[in-house]
């Protein structure tokens, strides 16, 4: 099972979002900068790949892993919620409505 499919980053962010909106950010960024650790040394494609499907600033990225910041995996786990964060911000303010039956547009 791949952690980082479409199926689960969208139920990531789900929960990303929810932690966002309740303010336990502390935990998360904890789990994020654990997470992080272990794909940089097993897979760090599929990391890179990951930040850039959660539109996770490319720039950033890699002022990140050029060692322009802190400690790398706290960094990226901290763009990572950042970038939710704006996510949800711009959802709130313009909402989409749900489409009831998707033929319909059609």
């Amino acid at each position: 099972m791949d952690p980082f499919s479409t199926e689960n980053i969208q139920d990531f962010k789900s929960l990303i979002a929810r932690d966002i909106e309740s303010g336990e950010v502390s935990k998360l960024l904890e789990y994020l900068t654990q997470v992080i650790e272990e794909m940089l040394r097993r897979e760090p494609e599929l990391l890179l790949s990951s930040l850039y499907r959660m539109d996770v600033s490319e720039n950033a990225v890699h002022e990140v892993l050029e060692g322009k910041r802190g400690q790398v995996e706290k960094s990226l786990a901290e763009l990572i919620i950042e970038r939710q964060r704006v996510s949800l911000k711009t959802r709130k303010m313009f909402p989409q409505p749900k489409i009831e039956d998707p033929e319909a547009s059609f």
